[in-house]
């Protein structure tokens, strides 16, 4: 699980429950008001931070390894096991474009 800090006590705000296995990766969202969470279990998670709630998780494939978001806040680009960088759509919750980088994974993204 990961934990959301309340820096004006120190104490945790919320805990993201939403893997069964380590989050690995966790940017937070243009707007700040969503952090996404990736996990080496192969799901990522958006968590809306105001409420401590799970907006959606998705996979995208293979195993995510990292992410990163558009400055727009529209678009996350998702670093994967496979060698893609998979642009996924944050509001329709689908993949937009798929570019591929190699044939090693992707462990750090991006965009502008």
């Amino acid at each position: 699980s990961t934990s959301t800090l309340d820096y004006e006590n120190l104490k945790a705000r919320h805990v993201i429950k939403e893997h069964s296995k380590s989050v690995i990766s966790c940017p937070v969202h243009p707007s700040q008001d969503y952090v996404a969470t990736i996990s080496s279990d192969g799901m990522w998670a958006m968590t809306d931070l105001a409420v401590g709630e799970t907006a959606f998780t998705s996979s995208a494939g293979a195993t995510t390894q990292c992410a990163a978001f558009h400055p727009d806040g529209l678009l996350v680009g998702l670093g994967c096991s496979d060698g893609i960088v998979r642009i996924w759509d944050f509001f329709q919750d689908a993949a937009a474009a798929d570019l591929s980088i190699g044939k090693k994974g992707v462990s750090v993204t991006s965009l502008s």
